[in-house]
């Protein structure tokens, strides 16, 4: 078995004790536990917390496997990620709640759980929207143009364009 198996094989349990460590109730357990794709350095993991009542709570882990030591990442990496978006879900931004963080030395690597919200792609293949829909090209639109306000703070053409895309 390599370390990234056996590594994933302890998974369950240090999402677990990471979780009643970061305030869930003791006795929660780790099921339904599968790698989502896509991420270079990082991974992604969905999952159901269960706790002993059998309330289940949706999750997702962003991690940074334990054995996986380089990582592009922003400074401070997953631990600053998690405070940046506990900032926007406080400020009201529609993003995901962190729920825990893995502890230092956790099995489980550096990371931390946030909230499984359905999300666009997944309305979309419900057929709750439609694919033609003029509000999701104009969302998809302001979407973008946002992300590249982010990317490229100083290139004003974008700033120009969005109140164009809002008035059609």
């Amino acid at each position: 078995m390599t370390e990234t198996a056996a590594n994933a094989d302890a998974l369950p349990a240090a999402i677990a004790e990471a979780a009643v460590a970061g305030g869930l109730a003791p006795g929660v357990r780790v099921e339904g536990l599968k790698r989502l794709s896509g991420g270079a350095s990082k991974e992604s993991w969905a999952f159901d917390l269960v706790a002993p009542d059998g309330a289940v709570t949706q999750a997702v882990q962003r991690r940074q496997p334990a054995e996986l030591r380089f990582s592009f990442s922003m400074e401070g990496g997953l631990t600053t990620e998690a405070a940046v978006l506990r900032a926007a879900h406080k400020s009201r931004v529609p993003v995901p709640e962190v729920l825990f963080e893995l502890p230092k030395g956790s099995a489980a690597g550096e990371g931390y759980a946030m909230s499984r919200i359905a999300g666009l792609a997944r309305s979309i293949a419900a057929g709750e929207i439609a694919l033609g829909s003029p509000a999701l090209r104009e969302h998809l639109i302001l979407t973008t143009i946002d992300k590249m306000m982010v990317n490229q703070p100083g290139y004003p053409a974008f700033r120009a364009l969005r109140p164009a895309v809002e008035k059609s």
